[in-house]
C-alpha cells in the first residue's frame, strides 16, 4: 500500500505479488524519489537495486534489501512488521531508522545512522561479523526490556554515548559521558552467560559482563554508567564493579562504585581513564578468617607484634570504622575511628600504662562486600 507518495520515477519501479495475500515486494530498478511530505508504507518486502533517495518516510512490514544506492539526506526507515524483519544495507548511511517490530529485527549486513537510531519495541539481533554504527552527533533514544540492541553497537566520536545493549530478555543499557580521544570509534556487547574472565579468589562475578571494543581511533572515558535489572542480583551484600583492560587481566574491584536502584534497575557510575576492555558486577564472598584480632597481649613480649594489639584483615572499608576497649571499670582506655592507624599501630602500651587483667572491646566495621559488621570479644593483658 502506497500513501500520499511524491516521487520522481525515471526509470522502472517494479511491484510483484507473492502467492500469501495482502503481501508484495517493492523491486526498484530505476531511480526512485521520496518527497519530504511523502510516506510510503509497503505490507512485504523492499529490494532496492539502483537508487532511493529518501527524504520522507519509507515503512515496511517485511525485509529490507538494499543491494546498490540509498541516499537520505533527511529521510526514515520504520520497520513496523508482525514477525522478524532482516535489514540489509549495504554498509550505507540511512539518517533515520526506527525499530517498531515486537517481533524483533535481525540486522544481516553492515548500517550506519546519521541521525536518530529510534528503539520503540523489538530486539535488534546485529549479526556477529557486522557493524552497526551510530556516527557523530547522532542520537540513539528509546531502550526498554523489549526494546534494545542484542550485538555490538559501535558509536563514532566523543561526548555523550547512550548504548541500550542487552540480550535474550536482560536489558542492560551502557552510557558513556563525556568521552575524549582521537575519532574513537567505540563499541560495546552484553553477554548474559559466564565468561573465561579472571576473577580474584573472594570475587565472585554473576553470569553475564560486558565487553568494550574499539573499531578504530582511541578513546579515553571519563564516567561509565551501567545498569542491571535487579532481578537476577541475588546476593543480600553489595554488589561491585570489576572490570579489566583485556580478557587476560584479572579484573580490578571497584569498592567505590555502589549501585543505586530506580525501579527496577540497579544503576552503577564510575570515573574511567585509560583503557576498558571486560566489566562485570559481582560480590565480595568473604572467607571465614577474614578478620583476626588477638586476645592477649603483653609488653614485655620479646616479639614486637605481641606487645601490641591490631586488627589483621583485608575486607574492611575506612568509612564507618570504631573499635572501643575498656577495662574492668568501664572506662574507655582506647578508642579509633582510623582502620588505618588500628591495622598498623593499634593499641600500644607500656608496663605503666595499664594494668594485667582483662579488657573489653567492641568493634563496628563496615565489610568490603558492603555488610556493617560487629564484633565484641576480650584481651587479657599479662604484665
Amino acid at each position: 500500500m502506497v500513501s500520499n507518495l511524491k516521487y520522481r520515477l525515471y526509470f522502472l519501479l517494479t511491484l510483484t505479488m507473492p502467492v500469501l495475500a495482502n503481501a508484495q515486494v517493492v523491486v526498484n530498478k530505476g531511480v526512485l524519489f521520496v518527497g519530504s511530505d511523502s510516506k510510503v508504507h509497503v505490507k512485504g518486502d523492499v529490494l532496492n537495486k539502483d537508487k532511493i533517495t529518501n527524504q520522507g518516510n519509507i515503512s515496511l512490514t517485511g525485509a529490507w534489501d538494499n543491494r546498490r544506492t540509498y541516499i537520505a539526506p533527511k529521510g526514515n526507515i520504520t520497520l513496523a512488521g508482525t514477525s522478524n524483519q532482516l535489514f540489509a544495507h549495504n554498509n550505507q548511511v540511512v539518517d533515520y531508522l526506527t525499530i517498531n517490530n515486537a517481533a524483533g529485527v535481525t540486522i544481516t549486513d553492515h548500517v550506519n545512522i546519521q541521525s536518530t537510531l529510534t528503539l520503540q519495541q523489538g530486539i535488534v539481533a546485529v549479526e556477529p561479523d557486522k557493524k552497526m554504527v551510530v556516527l557523530e552527533n547522532a542520537r540513539v533514544e528509546g531502550g526498554a526490556n523489549d526494546a534494545f540492541i542484542s550485538g555490538t553497537l559501535y558509536h563514532r566520536g566523543i561526548g555523550d554515548k547512550f548504548y541500550p545493549v542487552g540480550k535474550n530478555t536482560l536489558y542492560a543499557p551502557v552510557m558513556l559521558t563525556n568521552i575524549q580521544g582521537d575519532q574513537p570509534v567505540t563499541g560495546i556487547e552484553f553477554f548474559d552467560k559466564s565468561s573465561s574472565l579472571n576473577t580474584p579468589d573472594d570475587f565472585q562475578g554473576y553470569p553475564f559482563y560486558w565487553q568494550f571494543k574499539t573499531l578504530s581511533g582511541s578513546y579515553k572515558l571519563a564516567d561509565i554508567t551501567v545498569q542491571i535489572n535487579t532481578s537476577v542480583i541475588t546476593e543480600p551484600e553489595k554488589p561491585l564493579l570489576a572490570m579489566s583492560g583485556s580478557a587476560g587481566d584479572t579484573l580490578s574491584i571497584i569498592n567505590r562504585a555502589e549501585g543505586h536502584q530506580t525501579g527496577n534497575l540497579l544503576s552503577f557510575t564510575y570515573n574511567l581513564s585509560g583503557k576498558l576492555g571486560y566489566l562485570t558486577i559481582g560480590v565480595i564472598k568473604l572467607p571465614e578468617n577474614f578478620l583476626y584480632i588477638p586476645n592477649a597481649v603483653s609488653p614485655m613480649a620479646p616479639n614486637a607484634e605481641d606487645r601490641t594489639v591490631k586488627i589483621y584483615s583485608k575486607y574492611i572499608e575506612s568509612s564507618d570504622f570504631q573499635w572501643t576497649i575498656w577495662d574492668a571499670w568501664g572506662h574507655i582506655i582506647y578508642r579509633s575511628t582510623s582502620y588505618s592507624q588500628a591495622s598498623t599501630s593499634g593499641w600500644q602500651h607500656g608496663p605503666t600504662r595499664n594494668a594485667a587483667g582483662v579488657y573489653q572491646y567492641l568493634l563496628q566495621v563496615r565489610l568490603t562486600n558492603g555488610q556493617m559488621y560487629t564484633k565484641s570479644g576480650t584481651i587479657v593483658l599479662y604484665d
